[in-house]
């Protein structure tokens, strides 16, 4: 029989099953679709505890002495009551989307742009990649720096969030791993939704740089050249973007690449297992022995929840989506 184990630790508190464990209830998400990691703990009363805005947090799950980290962030908020406290902690995203830079680029790579906000904000990196290079980009104080750094991992067909260690990944090729779900087995409940086509091309313009020719870094004049980059259908369902950042047709192509893989319709759904702390956002799942077959396959997960509470025990929702096609929001 697996028993269920978790460690938290609050500042310098640790509460851990097996020894003095007063938790109530718990539910720690990620999400491709939400910026911020959130994790939610209940706990009796603990006598002397000390939790304030901006203490760390940090949770460990798993099955007897196996532990796995699953959140790391800081206290946002704690509701304190006569029997029991609540705490809302966050990860360190959050300051990318409270925070607003007014910033400016010359011949910088994107994953220069997105370590300079990282800098600016004190938020830790993970794996950040180079991805594509920009003669000029501003970020504004209209939007959040957040705001900035999706569009920029839209464009470069990465991936944005905080990893489980509180670090922020900028990448489409991080470590992941694959795991194995079968009907009857370790499934709960799966649904798998295939919608219709949406997005089927994708067109972006340009600014060009000058018509006579001096390359991407030159200054825009009277007269210009069309700046147009272009992936998929050329009809049909056709999303066209301006982009005064792409200053080369090659530079162009690439962001309507990137973009048709983002906006792309693509078989999605909800997974619910047992407690499972080794699956991680980015990570692969494979599905098989459905009884309808249209919901086996490999899904990248897209989201990542767990819930625990005294009635139901603990239970993992992951958000899933194939591997062809564009994100969903996880719910």
């Amino acid at each position: 029989m697996l028993t269920v184990s978790h460690r938290i630790q609050i500042g310098s508190d640790i509460w851990s099953s097996t020894e003095h464990s007063r938790l109530l209830a718990m539910q720690c998400s990620a999400a491709f679709g939400v910026p911020v990691n959130e994790c939610r703990v209940t706990m009796t009363y603990p006598k002397g505890i000390s939790a304030k805005p901006g203490d760390a947090v940090e949770v460990k799950l798993g099955y007897g002495s196996d532990l796995q980290l699953v959140f790391t962030g800081e206290i946002a908020s704690a509701d304190w009551q006569t029997d029991r406290i609540t705490i809302y902690a966050e990860s360190a995203m959050r300051r990318l989307v409270l925070g607003r830079l007014n910033s400016f680029f010359e011949k910088s790579k994107a994953g220069d742009i997105v370590s300079n906000a990282c800098s600016e904000l004190d938020v830790p990196k993970g794996t950040v990649d180079s991805g594509l290079d920009f003669p000029f980009y501003a970020m504004g104080d209209r939007i959040s720096a957040y705001s900035h750094l999706k569009m920029l991992a839209e464009r470069n067909g990465f991936d944005l969030f905080a990893d489980e260690k509180d670090k922020l990944v900028f990448s489409k090729s991080y470590p992941t791993e694959s795991h194995d779900f079968q009907f009857g087995v370790n499934i709960l409940s799966i649904t798998a939704d295939a919608p219709d086509a949406g997005v089927e091309g994708v067109e972006v313009y340009g600014e060009s740089p000058s018509s006579l020719g001096e390359g991407p870094t030159a200054a825009s004049w009277l007269t210009k050249k069309e700046v147009k980059g272009s992936a998929g259908s050329t009809s049909g369902i056709v999303r066209r973007i301006s982009d005064p950042s792409a200053r080369s047709q090659q530079g162009s192509a690439q962001m309507a690449e990137a973009l048709l893989g983002a906006l792309s319709t693509k078989k999605r759904g909800i997974l619910k297992t047992l407690g499972a702390p080794k699956v991680k956002l980015g990570h692969t799942v494979k599905v098989s022995k459905m009884p309808a077959g249209d919901q086996n396959g490999s899904y990248k997960v897209t989201g990542v929840e767990h819930r625990i509470g005294r009635g139901k025990g603990w239970v993992t929702v992951l958000g899933i989506e194939s591997t062809e096609g564009g994100l969903f929001d996880f719910v």
